[in-house]
Order: structure tokens, then C-alpha cells, then sequence
């Protein structure tokens, strides 16, 4: 029996089959993920290493030109790049296409670990940082005030990102600038130098003081307590005492005794401000596969919400939004879609002049590009720039 023999002596089957075509194909629209792009994984792995106030030629030498020859042992690496700037070493590494690059992360990462103990001590960690399309923010806020320096970033985080960072979509909120709080000891140079002390000395003796080690356990009346020794300050005058030397008179030198102590603010190589006003970068990223029209719906939402209970010199606008360049795609493909689908209709009915075949061919075309839709759910596509083209 043929396809058409078999539609036309069973038209309930045919019809439930309709049927089921539009529900899962609704329902595949309704629960696809929308993003501008498709999620791509580039086969390059970036390895990011800060070592403060280092010039570029000391960040090559002791950093840069290690890790790259560590790098080009690993297996699949198509090529080593490398930046080496003022307080950073930035290392490119591509790989083949086809490469497993969570695997590979996890090679450079292993390799990393045993060359660590030779990298400048005051050097932070190499980071191994995978890029991904999904990573790129979906929304970027700016929250700006006056007031209290570090007043704004507290709110930042203790309001803003908590409200925002639980909404379904949101993978994560990153917040740029802002004053942060630290404690400063401002070393005499007369009087380290009087009294022997060396600079390094007093770094290991504020550290080593500032520390919560555990104790081990004891055991009382058939019970078992986990006990926890507590050295971390709690207070600016307990940093102004900690002993950092011993004086040729066997007297312990205080910290307060050779060095200035107060509380102060990071210090910030860029300056972020807004009509002359502190400001605050607020970047919210999405889920893999998430509907970023819809998670930027739910934003909007908390930010009206957010505006109603914030002081009233602080204020928070929208500085780009993702979703408004989805929505013109969409909007635009959408439209297309329409016109395209009424002069295709027009153009049958012209050539077959008759509304029957006109009507099962303009119900065929929607019904199809429902069917479509499925494939695509069940595949792990998004819709995106790609499948909408």
C-alpha cells in the first residue's frame, strides 16, 4: 500500500498522526533554548598566570616560556601562542578538531601541578580556562550610588547578586569593581632597618598567625567532639601585636612597633564611574541550553523588583541585553517565514487553480516545520543563528 493509497482509506490514523505531530512539535518550540549563538566548543585551551607588579621580559622568562614547553608535550596540541604583559602570562593552546578537550584540560592541569613548585612564589596559580560560547554574558547591569566607598559593592553582594543568581536560567553573577576593604602595614624603614628585621619576616609572622588548624578529636561520656583551634584575626589591634622579632634585649618586637597598621582600600588599577558616580559592572551569565529570552524575562522582572527596595541614591541600569538582539532575529526569521509561506500559497493556487491541493499543501508547510522542530529538541539544538537560517 502506498503513502497516499494509505492516507486516503485511513484518515483517523493520518489525522491522530497530525496530531501528534503538532502537540510534540508545540511542545519541542515551546522548550528549545533560544541564543544567538550555537554552543561551540573552539578546540583552545587558555592557561592564565597573575604575578603582580612583574614587567613583561621577568613574566616571559620565569613563567611564559616554562609552560609553553610543558604545553607542547601534551598530546593532539596543534599550537603553542603565548602574550606576555605587565602582571600576566596569557598561554593559547590549540588542539585538533575532534579533540576530547576536558580530557585535554585535565592533561595540562596534571602537567601544570608538577612544574608549580618552580613558578615565582608570589605568583598565583596557573588557571587552565576553556572557553565556551555559553560563557559570554548574557547581560551586563550598572549599579552606581554614592556614599561609603565600599557601601556599593555591599550591596552588589549581598542584594543584587543574591536575588539575581537563584532565578532559573542564571548560571552565574559577576561582579567588576568596587572598593574592597584590607588591612595595610606600612613598614618604617628606619626602624626595620635599626632593628634587623627583614621585610619577608614580618610577611611570614602576620600569616603564620592568621590561621584555623584542627586539633584533633575528644572523646567524653560515649561522645566524640571535633575540636578546632581559632587563629584568625577578629580585630585591627591583634594584627598590631602579633611578635615579629626579638630585640637584642630578648624583648618581642610588635608589628605596632615597626610598621603603621589602618585599615584601607585595594588598590584598583581602572576606575569604573558613571555621570561622575562609582559604578559597579554587574555581568550575568546563562545555563548551557537555557531559553535566554526567558531568563532575561525573569531578570528584568528582579531588577523592577530590586529598584523598589534599593536606597534611593543607588540605581541600576541596563547596560546590554542579549535577549533584545534575539528577539530581532527571531521577529525577523518569523516574519520571513510568514511572507515567504502566503506567496508560496499564492503561487500554488495560481499554477494548480484550485483551494483543495492549495489548502492540504498550506497545511503541509507549518506541519513539516513543526516536525522539524522535534528533530532539532531531540537532537540538543538550540535555536540560534544557525538552525534559524
Amino acid at each position: 500500500m502506498s503513502l497516499p493509497e494509505f492516507s486516503v482509506k485511513r484518515p483517523v490514523t493520518v489525522i491522530m498522526l497530525i496530531g501528534i505531530i503538532v502537540v510534540l512539535g508545540g511542545f519541542s518550540l515551546y522548550n528549545m533554548g533560544l541564543e544567538l549563538l550555537p554552543d561551540i566548543n573552539f578546540p583552545t585551551i587558555s592557561v592564565i598566570t597573575r604575578w603582580e607588579g612583574a614587567a613583561p621580559e621577568d613574566v616571559e622568562q620565569m613563567i611564559t616560556d616554562p609552560l609553553e614547553q610543558i604545553m607542547g608535550t601534551i598530546r593532539n596540541v596543534k599550537s603553542v601562542k603565548s602574550i606576555s604583559r605587565e602582571g600576566y602570562s596569557i598561554i593559547m593552546v590549540e588542539f585538533e578538531w575532534g579533540t576530547n578537550l576536558d580530557f585535554a584540560a585535565q592533561d595540562m592541569r596534571d602537567q601544570i601541578s608538577l612544574y608549580k613548585q618552580y613558578l615565582p612564589s608570589d605568583a598565583k596559580d596557573p588557571l587552565v580556562f576553556k572557553f565556551d560560547v555559553s560563557m559570554i554574558p548574557a547581560a551586563a547591569f550598572v549599579l552606581t550610588g554614592t556614599g561609603e566607598p565600599e557601601r556599593l559593592r555591599k550591596i552588589a553582594e549581598d542584594v543584587v547578586k543574591q536575588r539575581l543568581q537563584r532565578l532559573e536560567g542564571v548560571a552565574g553573577v559577576s561582579i567588576l569593581g568596587g572598593k574592597e576593604k584590607e588591612v595595610k602595614i606600612i613598614l618604617d624603614k628606619a626602624k626595620i632597618t635599626a632593628l634587623g628585621i627583614n621585610p619577608q619576616q614580618v610577611i611570614m609572622a602576620v600569616a603564620f598567625n592568621n590561621m584555623n588548624l584542627p586539633a584533633g578529636y575528644l572523646v567524653k561520656q560515649n561522645k566524640e567532639y571535633l575540636l578546632r583551634t581559632y587563629g584568625e584575626y577578629t580585630s585591627l589591634d591583634q594584627i598590631k601585636n602579633v611578635v615579629v622579632g626579638i630585640s637584642k634585649n630578648y624583648k618581642p618586637i610588635r608589628l605596632c612597633d615597626v610598621a603603621k597598621v589602618e585599615i584601607g582600600y585595594k588598590s584598583e588599577r581602572v576606575e569604573n564611574k558613571v555621570n561622575d558616580k562609582e559604578a559597579i559592572w554587574i555581568m550575568i551569565t546563562k545555563e548551557s541550553g537555557a531559553n535566554t529570552v526567558k531568563m532575561m524575562d525573569r531578570v528584568n522582572r528582579e531588577i523592577k523588583n530590586l529598584k523598589n527596595i534599593l536606597p534611593e541614591d543607588v540605581d541600576i541600569a541596563m547596560m546590554f541585553d542579549m535577549s533584545r538582539v534575539i528577539k530581532r532575529v527571531t521577529s525577523r526569521t518569523t516574519s520571513n517565514a510568514i511572507v515567504g509561506g502566503i506567496l508560496a500559497i499564492i503561487l500554488i493556487f495560481i499554477f494548480l487553480r484550485s483551494w483543495r491541493p492549495t489548502l492540504a499543501i498550506s497545511l503541509a508547510i507549518p506541519i513539516s516545520i513543526l516536525a522539524t522542530f522535534i528533530a532539532l529538541y531531540f537532537s540538543g539544538y538550540t535555536l540560534n543563528l544557525m538552525t534559524l537560517g
